[in-house]
């Protein structure tokens, strides 16, 4: 954790504090803080999230081997960390695929979509592959979340949208979506700061295979319109698969 992440760390701590009805004192938090700095601030508030799902002790405040059992020491605080993302995963692909750029809060997710082809190709999953997909996803994340030293962030991933209108008409690059919350409250938040471009060569190969409807604006360039997140023809989502999961509109 860095010294700018240290505001989520105090938010964590302190929900941990009232769900245990055990609030740190400021003495113990920076304890915590200075012998916790090794784990990643998504690992930390993963972590901290699979306490107050799973621990049934009340009146004492979670002990720092226990936040980092929880990190990924345990096989069902693991189980639940792996279906969390994947869900999110999942959610992010039925509301956004592949036209929107987007970024996870948990930023393994940010690694493994990477690893396992691009954002951009996730919409095509076809529905037989998917369960060997999960597995894949889950094997990944399981290792990522062992390794304390994740690898640095290095953008948010495109989608379509900007990935064809960056050069050609920036004035029509959307921001991306920040994708967070839990199994059943997932949520997308489009930034407001301005998008950060970044290179990524799937992108232009998706562009040429899907061939998206276009318009020319006032000066002749053209510009990739907002297109429906349909998945028709490739993964299946179902209600079942992702509770509290929206349908795509």
């Amino acid at each position: 954790m860095e010294n700018k992440e240290k505001p989520r760390f105090a938010t964590a701590m302190g929900v941990m504090g009232e769900c245990f009805q055990k609030e740190p004192s400021e003495s113990i938090s920076e304890v915590y803080w200075r012998v916790l700095q090794d784990m990643p601030i998504e690992t930390f508030e993963a972590a901290c999230l699979t306490l107050v799902n799973t621990r049934k002790i009340t009146g004492t405040f979670p002990l720092v081997a226990e936040i980092r059992d929880a990190a990924g020491g345990g096989a069902s605080a693991m189980a639940l960390r792996t279906v969390t993302a994947w869900d999110k995963l999942i959610y992010a692909i039925q509301n956004h695929a592949p036209y929107d750029s987007i970024q996870f809060d948990d930023r393994i997710i940010n690694h493994i979509v990477r690893q396992l082809g691009g954002w951009t190709e996730m919409g095509d999953w076809p529905a037989e592959e998917t369960k060997w997909k999960r597995k894949e996803f889950v094997q990944l994340y399981e290792a990522y979340a062992a390794n304390t030293a994740l690898p640095e962030p290095d953008g948010h991933l495109v989608g379509l949208t900007e990935a064809h209108n960056r050069d050609k008409a920036p004035e029509f690059v959307p921001q991306p979506f920040l994708i967070s919350g839990t199994t059943g409250n997932f949520k997308a938040t489009q930034r407001q700061e301005p998008v950060q471009i970044t290179h990524e060569p799937r992108c232009q190969e998706a562009i040429s295979q899907k061939k998206p409807d276009h318009k020319e604006d006032e000066g002749g360039a053209q510009v990739l319109q907002g297109q429906p997140h349909a998945l028709a023809g490739s993964v299946v989502i179902s209600e079942e698969m992702i509770p509290g999961a929206r349908p795509p509109g």
